[in-house]
């Protein structure tokens, strides 16, 4: 059996700066089962401590990006003053927000979202979706492409409402979006454990199969090189059913990137957020997070699930 060598991520530009991943809420309307992050206890953590995160990110002497994460970010009670408050810091290494929302919002919202310096990453959950229209939907998307600041539509292939996904997938192809989209589908399985495509019938199968056939972009590719130097590309999905550990092995991960809770803990993964203890907490030791942020880790898991930022296996 070959074995991988060597592990490159294709979109280079990917590690030339930190990936700040904050979860500012649990809150969200929506109750994917796959998500582990939504706890709709309510929780709005009052601002000055969110400041204080905020604070300590703008002491990192690199490049940083910050990603607001939920439950739904939108429904954080000081969501408005949070981002307005990033936003007026100054940092010659600050490289932006994105905001990634559910779009559960209404028009006069998206609109007044869109006034700030902001990028915006939909995430398409049409199981959930009720009080909008999938018009009601592309609407609001085509108003952010027109504004310029879509930066990627992360498209959950559910398997409940199949045929309503083939329908808005069209949708975007109709309207010119398919170079934004980002196919989310293998990482149900293996964050849940549970088989989502073995209980669909052969038809709703088909059209499952052709809603990732019309990805116009692929997604984040990584390059396997093996030890006979044979090379393999494959995309994000690919990846996460592919048998490879890496526990032990030098992650970027920490180095680039990082997850925060709205209570402060943090964590050097998505897969640690998920199953680990955090590393630390920022509110509490804020030096510690700057130290340790500055160093790669060794990868505490059996299974990488999502974000592969190790370089060699």
């Amino acid at each position: 059996m070959k074995k991988v060598k060597k592990l490159d991520r294709l979109d280079s530009d990917f590690l030339d700066h930190m990936h700040v991943i904050w979860y500012i809420t649990g809150n969200c309307k929506f109750n994917c089962a796959y998500c582990d992050v939504m706890d709709n206890k309510r929780v709005n953590t009052h601002l000055d401590s969110q400041k204080k995160i905020a604070d300590t990110l703008f002491k990192l002497k690199k490049g940083f990006e910050i990603y607001l994460y939920g439950g739904e970010p939108t429904e954080y009670k000081y969501f408005h003053e949070l981002v307005q408050y990033i936003n007026s810091k100054e940092s010659e290494h600050f490289k932006g927000i994105e905001l990634q929302t559910n779009l559960n919002i209404s028009l006069k919202e998206l609109k007044r979202i869109l006034e700030y310096d902001i990028k915006i990453s939909p995430s398409i959950h049409l199981t959930f979706l009720k009080g909008d229209s999938l018009e009601g939907l592309i609407e609001k998307i085509i108003l952010i492409q027109k504004s310029g600041k879509l930066n990627r539509i992360d498209f959950m292939l559910e398997k409940w409402t199949v045929k309503k996904h083939v329908q808005f997938n069209q949708m975007l192809v109709d309207n010119n979006l398919t170079d934004y989209i980002q196919y989310i589908y293998n990482y149900f399985e293996q964050h849940t454990g549970e088989d989502y495509t073995g209980k669909w019938n052969s038809n709703k199968i088909k059209e499952y199969e052709e809603i990732v056939s019309k990805a116009t972009t692929p997604q984040e590719t990584y390059r396997l090189t093996y030890d006979d130097d044979s090379v393999e590309e494959l995309c994000v999905n690919e990846m996460i059913v592919k048998d490879l550990s890496f526990k032990g092995r030098t992650c970027e991960a920490r180095k680039y990137l990082t997850w925060i809770d709205y209570n402060g803990n943090w964590w050097e993964c998505n897969i640690a957020q998920a199953k680990g203890t955090p590393l630390g907490n920022i509110l509490r030791n804020p030096n510690h997070f700057l130290v340790t942020t500055q160093f790669p880790v060794k990868c505490r898991f059996e299974k990488c699930d999502a974000c592969f930022f190790v370089k060699r296996y």
